[in-house]
Parts: structure tokens; sequence; C-alpha cells
């Protein structure tokens, strides 16, 4: 996987493509794929990270989330 940036991963979002998104000292085997389904129910990428991180980021995982692409 390839790490990405934050402006990035908003660019993804909004043009409706995958990517994975894990607390920042978590592995990216662990991420979770962001796809069509979760892009729908969050509506803005920023109330996905608002809920991301209130849910997953903590003092043990990171405190923000990082985002990666999968290697073509």
């Amino acid at each position: 996987m390839i790490k990405i940036n934050k402006r990035e991963a908003r660019k993804l979002f909004n043009n409706g493509k995958s990517f994975y998104m894990v607390s920042c000292k978590m592995r990216p085997e662990f991420a979770f794929k962001i796809n069509d389904c979760v892009i729908n129910t969050f509506g803005t990428f920023d109330n996905l990270i608002n809920h991301f991180s209130y849910y997953n980021c903590d003092y043990e995982r990171g405190y923000y989330p990082a985002f990666y692409i999968e290697e073509n």
C-alpha cells in the first residue's frame, strides 16, 4: 500500500474512489476500506474523519487517521 496525504484522500472521496483509512500508529493491513457505501453514508469527508477519529483514534492507536491506496 502507498501512503497518501489528507488532501489526496479528500479528492478520492469527492470523486467516489476507494481508499483505505487507519489510525496513524496501526499497520495498513488493518485499515478500513472506504468505498461507495461508506461515502454515501457519511456524505462529507469531514463528517467521515470526525466519526472515524472519535471511535478509532486514541493514545494506543494514534491520534489521527492515515490514508492509503493500493499499489497497481
